[in-house]
């Protein structure tokens, strides 16, 4: 008995990937925002931690908004890196 594709598609491992995002930009909330939106849409069981602010370590540059994220994805590393570019 063959199995259609797309069942095995389906089947197949999912893969967990944690990921740091930030931004110092002068529009840092909006981009914090819209990233996170854009990767919620891209990978399945997202978690993000709360955002928190962190001083620049040259000490020059604007403050950085950052977080941590888990996700689940079937892509493989290189792909997932890809996309991310």
């Amino acid at each position: 008995m063959q199995v259609p594709i797309y069942n095995i598609e389906r089947n197949k491992a999912m893969n967990t990937l944690t990921l740091s995002v930030g931004s110092n930009s002068r529009d840092r909330e909006w981009q914090m925002k819209h990233g996170i939106e854009w990767l919620k849409h891209i990978f399945s069981d997202v978690k993000v931690s709360s955002i928190y602010n962190s001083l620049a370590v040259n000490g020059r540059d604007a403050d950085y908004l950052n977080a941590v994220m888990t996700a689940s994805t079937k892509q493989n590393l290189d792909s997932t890196i890809a996309l991310m570019k």
